[in-house]
């Protein structure tokens, strides 16, 4: 369950932070 949570959490990052990268360029 943990490790499910924290991939989850690191799926979301990567997206956001591409999403950021995509918006500021």
């Amino acid at each position: 369950m943990t490790l499910r949570y924290g991939h989850f959490v690191m799926t979301y990052s990567l997206w956001t932070f591409r999403y950021e990268g995509q918006f500021v360029m």
